[in-house]
């Protein structure tokens, strides 16, 4: 299994995909038995990682992982707060260029040469099945496919975000587009199976190569059901004050101006309500998206947590009133979170177009309310109607049944099925 960095790690979100992956094909006692090859992290693991030590402690002991070195640029973790951001963005600046111009299709294609080093080692040493290549970032999946044409391998590719759309593609990267179009295609064409989170990504992939339409599989993300069953099976206090609640990271990838001015506005046109509010943002908040909050002057109803251990996190959740989620206008994309949310039994507000992936999943399943993320207005309207019902007594929760169907043991099994077909 060839994926970038293993496990993830920082506050909550990251996609934990392959650790799951990897703990419920050892439960489900399948007959594979992965190594994981990435990249060294160790450095960041131990300063950083309090939520990869979680992850770490859910891959079974007998998985090999093996860590490589790369050329990418690595912030260490030595440094920390204003010196870590002003290094970060002058090393960005600097390597703007070759992000547009040389390291196609991304600047992780850095640690090719110290992937296919490490992989062709392994090959060297023991009999493999089946080579497994995760993307983003999609430098991974080209040193995959060369991998399969030096072994003769079956090769499966997991595509978590979709490779060509065109919110990558603006500005100057335009002229990269053919070139990656050609890219995408040798590795799809060249996979045995490929999979795909969402059914709207299996469908455009389906649709673009109609030749091997049959290899592409859908498996989505999902949750963990039994982490959520002793919270269905007792009555949750609800936070005294009416909370919002956000998990991940807070992403400057989108102007969430119209959020902080629909609750400025609440908190500016409703006493009551200033008084008994409050937003918990478990993760990190970059700074411009703090600036944002303090200009519209809600900070003082904004808590951070950057990180929380797993189960107050999940307490956080089940005591909060509206989880909310916010997509980064990819219209195949569906945010990890939403399965989470989903278990909170709470409805969410998700931040989208109606005609997205995840907007799909809330509306197919009733899990809350879907506005654009520039409708203020609607927004407004949205955690206005759920404080009303928080005034009067009344908690609405989503149903839970369907959620078995995003329960990560069935999706290994689902995993473990594409394996077999490989």
């Amino acid at each position: 299994m060839i994926t970038h960095v293993f496990p993830p790690y920082g506050t909550v979100g990251g996609s934990i995909r392959l650790v799951k992956f990897l703990k419920y094909l050892s439960q489900n006692q399948s007959r594979w038995t992965p190594t994981v090859l990435t990249l060294r992290d160790d450095l960041d693991l131990l300063l950083v990682g309090r939520n990869s030590a979680f992850s770490l402690e859910e891959v079974p002991e007998n998985t090999d992982i093996v860590r490589t070195n790369t050329r990418e640029f690595r912030m260490p973790s030595l440094f920390k707060g204003l010196l870590r951001n002003i290094l970060r963005k002058t090393m960005l600046v600097l390597a703007k260029p070759a992000d547009k111009y040389i390291l196609v299709p991304d600047d992780n294609l850095l640690w090719s040469r110290h992937l296919l080093v490490a992989a062709r080692k392994l090959l060297a040493q023991k009999k493999y099945d089946v080579i497994y290549a995760t993307a983003p970032p999609f430098s991974t999946l080209l040193s995959a496919v060369r991998l399969k044409v030096e072994t003769g391998l079956p090769l499966v590719l997991d595509i978590k975000d979709d490779w060509i759309v065109p919110e990558r593609y603006s500005g100057i990267k335009r002229f990269r587009l053919p070139l990656e179009r050609r890219m995408e295609a040798k590795c799809i064409q060249a996979a045995d199976q490929v999979i795909t989170v969402t059914k709207k990504s299996q469908d455009s992939y389906q649709e673009k190569y109609p030749q091997v339409a049959d290899r592409i599989n859908y498996i989505p993300n999902g949750c963990d059901v039994d982490e959520y069953l002793p919270f269905w099976e007792e009555t949750i206090e609800k936070f005294q004050k009416f909370t919002l609640v956000h998990a991940g990271v807070f992403s400057s990838r989108r102007d969430l101006s119209s959020l902080f001015k629909a609750i400025r506005k609440l908190v500016n046109n409703n006493t009551n309500f200033a008084q008994n509010f409050k937003f918990m943002i478990i993760g990190r908040v970059p700074t411009d998206q703090w600036l944002a909050i303090q200009r519209c002057g809600i900070s003082e109803y904004v808590h951070i947590k950057e990180y929380l251990p797993r189960k107050e996190y999940l307490e956080v959740l089940m005591r909060s009133h509206v989880p909310v989620a916010i997509n980064y206008n990819i219209k195949t994309l569906i945010p990890g979170k939403v399965y989470e949310y989903w278990g909170s039994r709470n409805r969410m507000l998700l931040l989208d177009s109606n005609d997205s992936a995840a907007a799909e999943i809330v509306k197919g399943y009733d899990l809350g309310d879907i506005v654009n993320h520039n409708d203020e207005e609607g927004i407004y309207k949205s955690i206005y109607q759920s404080w009303l019902n928080y005034q009067n007594g009344i908690h609405k929760q989503v149903a839970v049944d369907d959620l078995i169907l995003f329960d990560r043991k069935n999706l290994a099994n689902m995993l473990e099925n594409v394996l077999d077909k490989a």
